[in-house]
């Protein structure tokens, strides 16, 4: 049941807020109503971004994504960009080969598209 699960993940992100020891393996709902690893499952920051990614279910605050474990769309996208990478790319790949960092963010899909990762197209300057 999805509506226990988000339950229980908002009560965990309580009890971890209040400094109780935080679990090895933390397991959240998303927006398809699959429970995920939380290091595989994004905090739907830049709706804009589409692609075939787990999304954190919507009654779960960014707060409490955050506290559990999620990375944001927008932190993959940085992260992604100041590594040197090409984009996202929606096909599950990791532009340029490289592993997504430990503890970190797992394998978020890269939009291909014809500008940078935040799908800006024209260069700013020569506008």
């Amino acid at each position: 049941n999805v509506d226990l699960a988000v339950t229980l993940a908002i009560e965990l992100a309580g009890r971890i807020r209040a400094q109780e020891e935080r679990p090895a393996c933390i397991m959240v709902p998303t927006t398809t109503d699959s429970i995920e690893r939380v290091s595989t499952v994004y905090i739907d920051d830049a709706p804009w971004q589409q692609g075939n990614i787990a999304r954190l279910h919507p009654r779960i605050s960014a707060d409490d994504g955050k506290m559990l474990g999620c990375t944001s769309v927008r932190a993959e996208l940085i992260r992604q960009c100041e590594e040197g990478g090409e984009g996202m790319t929606m096909d599950g790949a990791i532009a340029g080969g490289s592993p997504p960092p430990e503890g970190g963010a797992a394998g978020l899909p890269r939009a291909e598209v014809d500008g940078d990762a935040f799908g800006q197209e024209a260069d700013l300057v020569s506008q």
